[in-house]
């Protein structure tokens, strides 16, 4: 059936009988189409690709926001607070401000709340808003860290 092809009309006309071939052949022995092929994948991707953001988006839970006010004064009070909240489990970023010395957090709201950063900040040695440590966190600060301390900081 198949012949030699020697002009581009020709090539035209035999991949067309080749299609009207496998189209009669897929029909006769009720195999699914090229085309029913390719609108099955579409469909299968689509649905893979739909699962997996539903599934991405419910196990990445949008970052909750937490700014509160503490006793930080210098650089040092910035790197052990930031340090201290980068080992809570579910804070993904801290920045503390010197100037008006609040403190913002981004954190995972699946893995820590409020209350554990709370605690975190306070076994510092810091204040949290208008809570204030424990006395025996609060002396282990260096002396430029406490409020109440005149000292000038004596780190870099």
């Amino acid at each position: 059936m198949l012949r030699n092809v020697t002009t581009p009309f020709e090539l035209k006309n035999t991949i067309e009988e080749i299609k009207n071939l496998a189209t009669r052949y897929f029909s006769k022995h009720k195999l699914p189409t090229m085309k029913n092929i390719t609108k099955s994948f579409a469909r299968t991707f689509l649905l893979i690709g739909l699962l997996s953001f539903l599934v991405s988006a419910a196990s990445n839970p949008k970052p909750e926001k937490l700014v509160f006010k503490t006793s930080s004064v210098c650089k040092t009070c910035k790197s052990a607070i930031e340090e201290t909240l980068s080992k809570v489990d579910g804070v993904l970023v801290s920045l503390v401000n010197l100037s008006s010395h609040k403190v913002s957090v981004k954190y995972n709201p699946e893995l820590t709340n409020t209350n554990k950063i709370k605690e975190a900040v306070l076994k510092s040695g810091y204040a949290f808003n208008n809570e204030q440590p424990a006395k025996e966190d609060y002396a282990k600060l260096p002396a430029c860290c406490k409020k109440d301390a005149n000292a000038a900081c004596a780190h870099p």
